[in-house]
């Protein structure tokens, strides 16, 4: 099971799984469809070897899967195109709150895990 945990933690198996299905298909929904199971995949491994999930990835598959869906429902691409600017605008917009009015504790909080 640590196997599959560090299979999924690396940064790198997003990129090879996306590129493989995307050079492969060059279909935008499949690459959706591939992006939804590979971050659902991540959260069932992440739940089950550490017991809980972490903030970053937890709120990122909260938006991939539903802007997934509408994009896989209406075939429309800009949906999941959507969910990567609205987590940077909410992380953005997050540490410059928190660095305005507490200081830059809430970055180090945000990424280090218990």
């Amino acid at each position: 099971m640590n196997l599959l945990l560090k299979i999924s933690e690396n940064p790198l198996m997003p990129i090879a799984v996306l590129a493989t299905v995307w050079y492969s298909t060059r279909d935008f929904l499949m690459l959706t469809a591939a992006l939804m199971i590979m971050i659902t995949f991540q959260v069932i491994v992440e739940r089950l070897v550490k017991k809980e999930v972490s903030k970053l990835l937890f709120i990122s598959w909260c938006l991939v899967i539903p802007f997934g869906a509408m994009t896989l429902l209406l075939r429309d691409p800009i949906f999941l195109q959507w969910k990567f600017s609205i987590v940077h605008w909410l992380l953005g917009s997050i540490l410059l709150g928190s660095y305005l009015f507490k200081g830059p504790v809430a970055l180090k909080s945000f990424f280090l895990s218990k």
